[in-house]
């Protein structure tokens, strides 16, 4: 029994002095990196130049989950209930779009710049599809850069990540937003109005 006691308290140390070792070692690899990065000779894990363009990304996004807000509420105030849920469902997207580029740029160890892109708050309900459909095709063009770029620096995971965002600009928004504008066209905005309430 005693034999035993004392095996169990040479493995106890054991382990002990193995996690007091690892902790050293994370302890130590945590201070050089502090150091690199406050001397400046830090190296970020991700590309510059990709970081970089994220970053003028995130401004877009939350741009576009702005305006989608705004119009969202608006559309709800004029009693239009399917368009409102359905602008609100967009706004929910790009801030979804958002998180994953701020994500992105943060593993990829840059910081994430918040600062928006302007919005275009429409007056009425064609101004407002109409300002939507255009701050779309200028993400779309963005992100197809970014997919371009992405590629040229052999950063393929942030590639893919633009690609499925530009899949869901073109596929979903923007296709949904003309659809609207040619059905006014087709049916005259009264009717369209009356469709939405």
């Amino acid at each position: 029994m005693i034999l035993s006691v004392n095996a169990y308290v040479s493995h106890f140390y054991f382990i002990k002095i193995i996690n007091l070792h690892n902790f050293y070692f994370a302890l130590r690899g945590s201070f050089a990196h502090n150091i690199k990065k406050e001397y400046g000779v830090f190296e970020m894990r991700g590309n510059p130049e990709v970081v970089d363009y994220l970053n003028m990304l995130i401004g877009g996004e939350l741009a576009a989950r702005d305006q989608y807000l705004i119009h969202s509420r608006m559309y709800e105030d004029w009693g239009l209930t399917k368009i409102f849920e359905r602008i609100d469902h967009e706004m929910q997207e790009e801030a979804a779009h958002a998180d994953s580029i701020i994500r992105r740029v943060l593993f990829l160890e840059g910081t994430p710049n918040m600062n928006r892109d302007d919005i275009e708050t429409g007056e009425d309900v064609v101004s407002c599809l109409k300002a939507d459909l255009k701050l779309e095709y200028h993400v779309r063009d963005k992100l197809a850069q970014g997919v371009k770029l992405c590629e040229e620096k052999g950063d393929y995971i942030t590639r893919d990540m633009l690609r499925q965002q530009m899949s869901d600009t073109e596929e979903d928004h923007t296709y949904w937003l003309e659809k609207q504008i040619r059905l006014i066209e087709l049916i005259g905005l009264q009717n369209y109005i009356q469709s939405q309430m």
